[in-house]
């Protein structure tokens, strides 16, 4: 290594403290995992607060028409359902 190399390399790593960039690296990894739970956490709260409006749709929709409209019926609400799982 010649001289000037050897400089440069004091003045590029003289603001290096041995094991600080493993130590960063540790403390973001060790705050990465609860920000991933905080996000699935808020996920799961607004899954529970959009539940009772689900319940309130569900309890208030009409009861299944008469036989001659059945299959009918029957068809969209089952399409209906396959949608409202899809979105989740």
């Amino acid at each position: 290594m010649s001289r000037l190399e050897y400089i440069r390399s004091i003045f590029v790593d003289r603001h290096r403290v041995p094991g600080l960039e493993e130590r960063v690296e540790t403390k973001q990894s060790r705050t990465d995992e609860p920000e991933t739970q905080l996000a699935s956490r808020s996920q799961t709260e607004e899954k529970i607060e959009e539940l009772p409006a689900t319940v309130r749709e569900v309890e208030s929709e009409p009861d299944a028409p008469f036989f001659s409209n059945w299959s009918r019926w029957v068809a969209i609400e089952a399409d209906r359902q396959t949608q409202h799982f899809r979105t989740d």
